[in-house]
């Protein structure tokens, strides 16, 4: 997310078979930011059954040049 909008060039999609089975996520983008922007990651369920257990999460932000 940037300043609290979800980017949608920069997403991923993943199922669970079970409650108790792990899963690994990775996804990648590319957006424009400006000073003082604010990056955030976040998770969204579709499911109100389950609950998202994060142990662990990284942000990488690097500069590209033109």
């Amino acid at each position: 997310m940037i300043n609290g909008t979800a980017q949608s060039n920069a997403t991923s999609h993943s199922s669970v078979s079970s409650a108790s089975e792990g899963e690994a996520v990775a996804a990648c983008g590319i957006v424009t930011l400006a000073a003082n922007d604010q990056v955030s990651l976040f998770l969204r369920n579709h499911t109100a059954g389950r609950n998202i257990v994060v142990e662990h999460a990284s942000l990488v932000i690097e500069k590209l040049l033109a």
